[in-house]
C-alpha cells in the first residue's frame, strides 16, 4: 500500500513537532556570497521563539540575536548539505525570548534542501539537567568508593599493627 502524504498532512505533523522548524531562502549579493536569509515557512513552535512575531519573507537580520552567527550556519549548510549548532541562551540574551523564562541549551540542525536552509531546533535543557545530575552522582559515588578505601586502609593498618604488638608480646 503505497499512500501519498498530503502536504496539509506533512504540515500538521511538522506543526506538532514540540522542537522548531523554519524554512529559509538564502539572499545573494552579485558575487553569490549569501548575505541574509528569508524566511519561508515555520512551525508554532518556531512562530512563538522570538518576541517579534514570525511573518513570510522575515529578515534573518531582522530577528536573529546574532545573525552573523546564523549565516553562518546557513553558509556552511548551504555549501556542504547540513551544520550543526549547539548553544546556551542565559542571562540578557534570555529576554529575547518569549518561551523561556530560565536559561536554556538549544541544539540546532542546519539542512539544504534544493534551494532552501532547513532550521530544525530542539531544546536540550532537560537532557542537560540529567547530565549535571548524573556528572554529580557520578562525583557522590567517586567520593563514597574513595571514603571506603581510606576506612579499609585505616583498617588494614590497624590489624597489622595489632597483630604485630600481639606477637611482640
Amino acid at each position: 500500500m503505497n499512500e501519498v502524504l498530503s502536504y496539509a498532512a506533512l504540515r500538521s505533523i511538522v506543526d506538532a513537532m514540540p522542537g522548531s522548524v523554519a524554512v529559509h531562502a538564502p539572499v545573494f549579493d552579485e558575487h553569490d556570497l549569501i548575505i541574509d536569509a528569508r524566511l519561508r515557512w515555520w512551525n508554532s513552535s518556531y512562530g512563538t521563539l522570538h518576541n517579534k512575531s514570525s511573518i513570510v519573507d522575515q529578515s534573518m537580520r531582522a530577528i536573529y540575536f546574532e545573525p552573523d552567527n546564523a549565516l553562518d550556519y546557513v553558509r556552511q549548510a548551504w555549501e556542504s548539505g547540513s551544520a550543526h549548532q549547539y548553544f546556551s541562551i542565559e542571562g540578557d540574551v534570555l529576554a529575547r525570548y518569549e518561551m523561556f523564562d530560565e536559561p536554556i541549551t538549544l541544539s540546532v540542525d542546519w539542512i539544504r534542501l534544493g534551494s532552501h536552509v532547513v532550521e530544525i531546533g530542539e531544546n536540550l535543557t532537560l537532557l542537560t539537567d540529567i547530565q549535571r545530575q548524573l556528572a554529580s552522582s557520578d562525583l557522590e559515588l567517586l567520593e563514597a568508593w574513595r571514603t571506603q578505601q581510606i576506612t579499609e586502609a585505616k583498617q588494614r593498618v590497624a590489624r597489622d599493627m595489632h597483630d604485630s604488638v600481639m606477637q611482640r608480646l
